[in-house]
Protein backbone atom coordinates (compact mmCIF):
# COMPACT_ATOMS: atom_id res chain seq x y z
CA UNK A 1 0.00 0.00 0.00
CA UNK A 2 2.73 2.21 -1.11
CA UNK A 3 0.75 4.47 -2.67
CA UNK A 4 -2.03 7.30 -1.51
CA UNK A 5 -6.04 5.74 -2.23
CA UNK A 6 -8.89 8.06 -2.86
CA UNK A 7 -11.16 6.40 -0.21
CA UNK A 8 -10.26 7.20 3.71
CA UNK A 9 -10.65 4.61 6.38
CA UNK A 10 -13.08 5.25 8.96
CA UNK A 11 -12.49 4.20 12.47
CA UNK A 12 -16.10 2.53 11.48
CA UNK A 13 -14.06 0.31 9.17
CA UNK A 14 -16.07 1.75 6.20
CA UNK A 15 -14.83 4.13 3.69
CA UNK A 16 -15.78 7.21 2.57
CA UNK A 17 -14.62 9.54 -0.15
CA UNK A 18 -11.21 11.29 0.49
CA UNK A 19 -11.87 15.58 0.66
CA UNK A 20 -9.99 16.29 -2.58
CA UNK A 21 -8.39 20.29 -2.83
CA UNK A 22 -7.79 20.76 1.00
CA UNK A 23 -4.19 21.62 -0.15
CA UNK A 24 -5.53 23.83 -3.11
CA UNK A 25 -8.08 25.85 -0.72
CA UNK A 26 -5.29 26.63 2.05
CA UNK A 27 -2.76 27.14 -0.93
CA UNK A 28 -5.22 29.87 -2.38
CA UNK A 29 -6.17 31.71 0.81
CA UNK A 30 -2.53 31.77 2.33
CA UNK A 31 -1.27 33.05 -1.18
CA UNK A 32 -4.08 36.18 -0.81
CA UNK A 33 -3.00 36.42 2.70
CA UNK A 34 0.76 37.08 1.71
CA UNK A 35 -0.25 39.38 -1.69
CA UNK A 36 1.79 42.29 -2.19
CA UNK A 37 3.37 41.80 1.56
CA UNK A 38 0.29 42.42 3.31
CA UNK A 39 0.76 39.15 5.81
CA UNK A 40 3.97 37.26 6.39
CA UNK A 41 3.46 33.52 5.35
CA UNK A 42 3.97 32.01 8.85
CA UNK A 43 1.03 34.76 10.14
CA UNK A 44 -0.82 33.79 7.19
CA UNK A 45 -0.89 30.42 7.72
CA UNK A 46 -1.32 30.50 11.74
CA UNK A 47 -4.48 32.58 10.36
CA UNK A 48 -5.63 30.11 8.62
CA UNK A 49 -5.42 27.02 10.58
CA UNK A 50 -7.50 28.81 12.93
CA UNK A 51 -10.20 29.45 11.18
CA UNK A 52 -9.94 25.79 9.94
CA UNK A 53 -9.47 24.81 13.38
CA UNK A 54 -6.25 22.81 12.43
CA UNK A 55 -3.11 22.55 13.64
CA UNK A 56 -0.70 25.15 11.78
CA UNK A 57 1.51 22.55 11.07
CA UNK A 58 -0.72 20.45 8.89
CA UNK A 59 -1.79 23.65 7.48
CA UNK A 60 1.84 24.29 6.28
CA UNK A 61 2.40 20.94 5.36
CA UNK A 62 -1.02 21.56 2.52
CA UNK A 63 0.46 24.72 1.40
CA UNK A 64 4.52 23.87 0.88
CA UNK A 65 3.36 20.76 -0.78
CA UNK A 66 0.67 22.82 -3.32
CA UNK A 67 3.54 25.26 -3.39
CA UNK A 68 6.37 22.64 -4.52
CA UNK A 69 3.75 20.82 -7.20
CA UNK A 70 3.32 24.15 -7.95
CA UNK A 71 7.07 25.25 -8.93
CA UNK A 72 7.21 28.28 -6.18
CA UNK A 73 10.17 29.48 -5.48
CA UNK A 74 10.92 29.06 -1.34
CA UNK A 75 14.14 28.73 0.92
CA UNK A 76 15.53 25.08 0.44
CA UNK A 77 14.52 22.51 2.84
CA UNK A 78 16.13 22.06 6.04
CA UNK A 79 17.80 18.77 6.83
CA UNK A 80 16.71 17.04 10.08
CA UNK A 81 19.02 16.25 12.55
CA UNK A 82 21.62 18.80 11.29
CA UNK A 83 22.44 21.46 13.15
CA UNK A 84 24.17 24.30 11.23
CA UNK A 85 25.59 21.85 8.68
CA UNK A 86 27.16 19.68 11.49
CA UNK A 87 25.97 16.20 12.32
CA UNK A 88 26.28 15.61 15.97
CA UNK A 89 28.57 17.50 18.88
CA UNK A 90 32.11 18.21 18.30
CA UNK A 91 34.90 16.95 20.41
CA UNK A 92 35.10 19.70 22.74
CA UNK A 93 31.46 19.59 23.32
CA UNK A 94 31.79 16.28 24.12
CA UNK A 95 35.07 16.32 26.27
CA UNK A 96 33.60 19.64 28.15
CA UNK A 97 30.08 17.50 29.28
CA UNK A 98 32.67 14.51 29.99
CA UNK A 99 34.78 16.79 32.70
CA UNK A 100 31.29 18.35 34.05
CA UNK A 101 29.68 14.85 34.97
CA UNK A 102 33.05 13.52 36.04
CA UNK A 103 33.27 16.75 38.42
CA UNK A 104 29.30 16.20 39.70
CA UNK A 105 30.30 12.63 40.60
CA UNK A 106 33.27 13.67 42.68
CA UNK A 107 31.05 16.25 44.56
CA UNK A 108 28.98 13.49 45.31
CA UNK A 109 31.64 10.58 46.11
CA UNK A 110 32.97 13.43 48.35
CA UNK A 111 29.48 14.86 49.86
CA UNK A 112 28.78 10.38 50.67
CA UNK A 113 32.07 10.30 52.74
CA UNK A 114 30.75 13.56 54.91
CA UNK A 115 27.45 12.19 55.28
CA UNK A 116 28.30 8.82 56.49
CA UNK A 117 31.23 10.36 58.85
CA UNK A 118 28.42 12.58 60.18
CA UNK A 119 25.93 9.13 60.58
CA UNK A 120 28.97 7.63 62.75
CA UNK A 121 28.94 10.28 65.02
CA UNK A 122 25.55 10.36 65.33
CA UNK A 123 25.16 7.04 66.10
CA UNK A 124 28.02 7.01 69.09
CA UNK A 125 25.93 9.88 70.25
CA UNK A 126 22.82 7.78 70.52
CA UNK A 127 24.61 5.44 71.62
CA UNK A 128 25.95 7.19 74.68
CA UNK A 129 22.76 9.09 75.05
CA UNK A 130 21.36 5.31 75.84
CA UNK A 131 23.39 4.73 78.70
Amino acid sequence: MGGRSSMKQVATGKSRPRKRGVGEQVFAEVEQLTAGGAMKRTAAIAHVAERLGSNPGTVAANYYRIARQRGVALRPRRRRGVANGRRGFTSATLTAAIRTIESALRAQAEELVALRRDNERFEELRRLLRT
